[in-house]
């Protein structure tokens, strides 16, 4: 077996073991023989070495001398790696960790680098995972968004809508600007007017929405977006007015001056349902 070394000594290296003081006593063993254990997150051989590792896994398993506890994997590869001193060392541009010092290009970001290496893989750790500083999502949204939809095991339904102002026919507003809906595009959505003059939108996944102002005199709505509970945010969200980006900030109302036949595009894009986000729009009506 191969793998590369984990920088840390995990604090849930013994969590799979119910007997915790044997397996210790080995896991220190190895520990003292070089000084590091291995990190489970990539593990690479041939067909052979993983039938062996398979029939110690089930051997152990058997034995009844474990418990499916969070870092299981990592308690039976490095108690695997105590007894039969059959895994050795994996590159670690495989499986990089942050923690290792990776090197960055300042002006393209990538490639990046350990030891003078191209990275080939990245291993994201809970100590890195909420800054995103090297999510895939973060670093190549339009790639992700472009070609992520043939690795979905299941593509989600989307839904054209033409001449949509009907779509928000109970709003009863006649102070609002008038605006015209001439299209959405989306997985699903729902709205509420949350008082006479502010609509939410709650978009579930891929949402994009075209205005076009019918007013005859210029105006000035908001424009915003909130989290919603339990989704997570969309991997983009972008406010387009006659084709220029206006910077939308999340839980900000944005004030924008229109004037007529203006063309405003709202976008919310991602690929799965658990994102979503609430798009909040003032001072806007949709004549029927």
């Amino acid at each position: 077996m191969y793998c590369c070394y984990d920088v840390i000594i995990p604090p849930f290296i013994l969590n799979g073991a119910k007997d915790k003081t044997e397996v210790k006593s080995k896991l220190d063993n190895l520990l003292t023989k070089q000084d590091y254990y291995w990190q489970a997150g990539l593990t690479v051989a041939h067909r052979q070495a993983w039938i062996k590792y398979g029939e110690y896994i089930l051997n152990y398993l058997n034995k009844g001398n474990y418990q499916l506890e969070y870092g299981i994997d990592a308690t039976i590869l490095n108690l695997y790696s105590a007894e039969t001193n059959n895994v050795s060392l994996l590159n670690k541009k495989y499986n990089c960790l942050p923690f290792w010092g990776i090197n960055i290009d300042k002006v393209n970001f990538f490639p990046l680098r350990v030891d003078n290496e191209e990275i080939e893989g990245i291993h994201i750790t809970r100590y890195h995972r909420e800054t995103s500083d090297f999510s895939f999502l973060k670093t190549n949204i339009d790639l992700y968004l472009g070609k992520g939809e043939n690795f979905l095991p299941e593509k989600p339904s989307l839904y054209h809508y033409q001449n949509c102002n009907n779509l928000f026919h109970n709003i009863n507003n006649k102070h609002g600007n008038p605006f015209y809906c001439n299209e959405i595009f989306c997985h699903s959505f729902s709205y509420q007017w949350l008082n006479e003059n502010l609509l939410a939108i709650d978009a579930i996944d891929t949402f994009e929405m075209k205005l076009t102002y019918t007013g005859k005199d210029p105006c000035q709505i908001a424009i915003g977006y909130q989290a919603i509970l339990n989704k997570h945010q969309p991997v983009k969200f972008k406010v387009y007015l006659n084709g220029r980006d206006i910077m939308a900030l999340k839980d900000t109302m944005l004030p924008i001056t229109i004037n007529l036949n203006d063309e405003l595009i709202i976008q919310s894009l991602h690929l799965r349902e658990d994102f979503g986000v609430r798009i909040l729009l003032s001072q806007v009506n949709f004549p029927n």
